[in-house]
C-alpha cells in the first residue's frame, strides 16, 4: 500500500529472516528500533517479503517520539495486519502504546489474553472492549479510528466496538508496537 500526505507512520515490515532494518514508508522518515529480539521473519507472512515477529515479551519496534502523533481531540487511525499462534496467552498483546510513568499513560491500544481487542485511556483499568475475538493462525485486520469524536475498533473490516471519545491524544512519547507480543507477527502497521 502506498501512502497520502495524513500517513504519519508506515511499515511494511519486509526485509529479510532475521533483519532489524525497519523502514518508515510513509514519506515522513521516522526512526523505527527492533529490540529483544524483534525482527522480520520471511517464514510468517502476509504479503511481501516478511513480517514483523515478536517472539518473546521483550520484544518491541519503538517508533522515536514525534509529534505527528499529537492528534489532540482530532480524528486518526491506526491499524495493521496482525497474527498469533496464541490469542490465549496470559500476558497482553500490546499493538501500539504511547506511555511513560511521567505521563501516566496517553493512551493504549492492545489485546487481551482472551483474543478480544481492548481500548486502554491513560492507564485506567479498561476503556472499551470489542465484542469479537482474534483466531489464532489467522492473519487479521485490526483498526482503531476517531472521527468526529466518536472511536471505532474494527476486526476484519467489521465494526466490534463504538463509543464516544473526546479523549486528548498526545503521544509525544517514544512509541512500541509489540511487548507481550509473543509468538505473533505484524505486516503493514499504519498510522494516520
Amino acid at each position: 500500500p502506498s501512502h497520502d500526505t495524513n500517513t504519519k507512520l508506515l511499515l511494511h515490515l519486509n526485509g529479510t529472516n532475521g533483519g532489524t532494518t525497519i523502514t518508515d514508508n510513509s514519506g515522513t522518515g521516522k526512526t523505527v528500533t527492533a529490540s529483544g529480539g524483534a525482527n522480520t521473519d520471511t517464514s510468517t507472512k502476509k504479503y511481501g517479503s516478511a513480517s514483523g515477529e515478536m517472539t518473546t515479551d521483550d520484544d518491541i519496534f519503538t517508533v522515536t517520539s514525534s509529534t505527528d502523533f499529537n492528534f489532540g481531540t482530532g480524528d486518526f487511525t491506526i491499524e495493521s495486519w496482525v497474527y498469533s499462534s496464541d490469542w490465549t496467552a496470559v500476558d497482553d498483546k500490546v499493538l501500539w502504546e504511547g506511555r511513560n510513568a511521567a505521563n501516566g499513560g496517553n493512551a493504549i491500544f492492545l489485546y487481551d489474553g482472551t483474543g478480544e481487542v481492548w481500548y486502554v485511556y491513560k492507564n485506567a483499568s479498561l476503556g472499551q472492549t470489542s465484542s469479537g475475538h482474534m483466531t489464532a493462525d489467522t492473519w487479521q485486520h485490526v483498526a482503531w479510528v476517531r472521527a468526529s469524536g466518536v472511536s471505532k475498533i474494527y476486526i476484519d473490516g467489521t465494526e466490534r466496538a463504538s463509543f464516544t471519545d473526546t479523549n486528548t491524544y498526545n503521544f509525544n512519547v517514544n512509541c512500541i508496537i509489540g511487548s507481550d507480543y509473543a509468538s505473533s507477527a505484524t505486516r503493514e502497521f499504519n498510522v494516520s
